[in-house]
């Protein structure tokens, strides 16, 4: 599934959405309160993680990247606390009137490029996108503090011709099981790289790598940008870890078994087959970029910055011999393409019935809304109807000093440009019967699946579905 790592946000709008717009000015002293010893085990370890992966050892973690200019904000809405980390001041409580409304209203968010470096992370929510994997490694909140920064203040300095990841990461229904064999395969050469060092696992994983670009040219070309961003991303997660819980000695004789304990907290200790190609480049990519690392070639970090995907670079000279085949894990992917495919026409003919129905209210939610703080089992693109969906949506949004709130979980949604409300917009369809409105003309939805209270919308016409209600 895209929750979590899987995804992603991703990642990344789309998954891979550039987090929430900062416009909050420096705090004065004023808004710091005393510097009390921090009752949050979360963020005293944070800030320990921090000085030493983002600070003190950055070098170690990707060339040329540090948080010399970061803020970091932990936020409880419940407390009504906050606590703020610079690299000067290190971290302490301030006040949670202080922090921006966007950066309190979802499990994390993070500034645009360009403007000041800003990240923030709810205690509340305590996002799972990076499962808890044991109480002697890092933990998931700083993981993900990590991953989502290098997508927020490193990865705007990449050179890259695709400037459009969220469409890398749909999944085209219907889906085909070989592709999913092939990535599977790679990854599990890779990892035996990382271990042995044996040459030919690496030589298979060219051979698996060819297969994969000829015979499947037109995915393998869409989700390379996946494959550098996540890919990079979960490596750099991965290797701040390593040095947090190495003091910055360098040791790189365990950075397999590190690596593999992370990868295996997110994935199983299986490394089960994935259902889609967005999911597998957190592993493909992070274990190519220790293969890099560890053979100790130099420059290859600028060479993603520029575009090449770290397999392509690892493989790059490699001569293939034949991959063995897994006919076990072959069949597993044939009969777990064949199950999707059946999930996903049940979960797209039920949203349709619904619209077509004439007994459901259409709405349409502004995507920035919920930006950056969402999950999402799949993201398809149906090529029959040339239309996106989100399945297994999930989401919440509020608005601070008001009782406005928005919750979303597990929904099929479709995903437009609508002229209409403005922007991208998140579609979708509720029986009218679970629908009212307040004498302040405020809107209230009470359903399983969608809960809305006190939120004020736009009526309108859509050319093409009729009535809308734009949120």
């Amino acid at each position: 599934m895209e929750k979590s790592l899987l995804v992603q946000c991703f990642l990344f709008t789309s998954l891979a959405a550039y987090g929430c717009k900062s416009t909050s000015s420096r705090l004065s002293d004023a808004d710091h309160t005393k510097r009390l010893p921090i009752q949050e085990p979360r963020v005293e370890e944070a800030a320990s993680v921090f000085k030493k992966a983002m600070l003190h050892c950055s070098d170690q973690v990707w060339p040329n990247y540090n948080w010399n200019d970061v803020t970091v904000y932990f936020t409880d809405r419940d407390k009504q606390k906050a606590y703020r980390w610079d690299a000067v001041s290190g971290i302490y409580e301030t006040t949670y009137k202080t922090v921006k409304p966007e950066f309190t209203a979802n499990s994390y968010g993070y500034s645009r490029p360009g403007e000041k470096k800003e990240l923030a992370l709810s205690l509340t929510d305590d996002d799972d996108r990076y499962v808890p994997i044991s109480p002697t490694s890092v933990s998931s909140l700083i993981q993900l503090a990590i991953h989502e920064g290098f997508h927020a203040f490193g990865q705007p300095s990449f050179t890259l011709q695709d400037n459009n990841p969220g469409a890398a990461r749909k999944v085209y229904y219907p889906t085909d099981y070989m592709p999913r064999y092939l990535r599977y395969a790679l990854a599990m050469k890779l990892l035996e790289y990382v271990h042995s060092r044996s040459d030919g696992a690496l030589a298979q994983a060219r051979d698996l790598l060819d297969q994969y670009q000829r015979d499947y040219s037109e995915e393998s070309s869409r989700i390379a940008i996946i494959d550098i961003l996540e890919g990079s991303a979960q490596y750099v997660q991965f290797k701040a870890a390593a040095v947090a819980m190495d003091n910055c000695a360098g040791n790189q004789a365990e950075l397999p078994a590190v690596f593999t304990k992370l990868l295996a907290g997110t994935f199983g200790d299986n490394f089960n087959l994935l259902n889609t190609a967005a999911a597998e480049s957190y592993v493909i990519g992070s274990l190519a970029g220790l293969a890099l690392h560890l053979d100790g070639q130099s420059g290859w970090e600028k060479r993603v910055e520029q575009g090449e995907t770290p397999q392509e670079i690892l493989l790059k000279n490699i001569t293939p011999i034949p991959a063995e085949v897994d006919n076990e894990k072959l069949n597993e992917a044939k009969t777990n393409a064949a199950e999707k495919n059946a999930k996903i026409k049940v979960a797209l003919n039920e949203f349709h019935s619904l619209a077509q129905s004439g007994q459901a209210l259409q709405f349409a939610l502004s995507e920035e809304r919920v930006m950056g703080s969402y999950n999402v089992n799949q993201t398809i693109y149906d090529q029959t109807t040339a239309s996106s969906y989100y399945l297994g949506f999930s989401a919440s949004t509020s608005v601070p000093s008001s009782s406005n709130v928005i919750a979303l979980k597990d929904l099929t949604i479709r995903q437009q440009n609508h002229s209409t409300c403005g922007g991208n917009v998140l579609v979708f369809y509720v029986p009218k019967d679970q629908v009212t409105l307040t004498s302040d003309k405020l809107l209230n939805i009470d359903h399983p699946t969608v809960q809305v209270k006190q939120a004020p919308f736009r009526k309108a016409v859509d050319p093409n579905n009729g009535t809308i209600f734009c949120l």
